[in-house]
């Protein structure tokens, strides 16, 4: 009911920005099953960073965060299965009573986290962003060629998985499948990379942009950075 919404939204916050792939992800929830919040939109590497933030936000200086009853919450993965048992009661986005179909949606929460986020991100900050934004140095060519061999490999592999079924954990549409295009939109954008040789991978990456929470939160991105 409306008043059990309001209930379980009372007092919801957030941290984070546009430009985070994970912090998508938290605000795809928000805006898919409409949930009431306040946004705080901060800044990378300047206000995470901040004696103040890590105080009164997130003692590791990272966003995504919510509060929530006055508790604040951090990491992506755990906050989207916080928020999708409170909110998502017709199972959207992520499973409920198939405890097999769950633990697949789960497993590619984990595998993002574990395999493609660490590749993914770190590439495109020490290629051009850090060099751009802080002044870093450049890395050599030879490291260059060996963050874009990991970058494909990895783009591969998503190939490879989304060769298996229409989307990353199985037939149905998921929250792994918002978190793991989020990585690969990033990425992609910042290298350029032309999806096309990785033919099952460019499928689903077109099936999901056609999603206009997805497409309002990538231009978001662009903006953001």
């Amino acid at each position: 009911s409306l008043e059990l919404k309001l209930t379980l939204t009372m007092a919801m916050k957030y941290w984070g920005m546009y430009a985070s792939q994970p912090c998508r992800t938290v605000v795809y929830i928000f805006r898919r099953l409409a949930i009431p919040y306040e946004h705080n939109e901060v800044r990378p590497r300047f206000d995470t960073r901040s004696v103040e933030f890590k105080r009164t936000v997130n003692r590791w200086g990272k966003t995504p965060v919510i509060e929530h009853h006055g508790v604040k919450m951090v990491e992506s993965a755990a906050i989207s299965r916080y928020l999708l048992a409170l909110f998502d009661d017709k199972a959207e986005i992520m499973p409920r009573d198939d405890l097999l179909a769950r633990q697949r949606v789960d497993a590619m929460l984990d595998v993002n986290g574990n395999t493609y986020r660490p590749v993914f991100m770190p590439s495109y900050w020490e290629v051009k962003l850090s060099p751009i934004c802080f002044g870093a140095f450049v890395p050599s060519q030879e490291r260059v060629e060996k963050i874009m061999s990991d970058v494909h490999f990895n783009l591969k592999d998503i190939n490879e998985v989304t060769s298996l079924s229409p989307f990353v954990a199985g037939e149905k549409f998921s929250i792994a499948d918002v978190q793991i295009y989020n990585e690969v939109f990033n990425v992609a954008t910042h290298f350029e990379i032309d999806l096309s040789e990785y033919v099952h991978l460019k499928t689903w990456f077109d099936k999901i942009s056609e999603d206009k929470i997805i497409q309002d939160l990538n231009q978001e991105m662009k903006i953001s950075f």
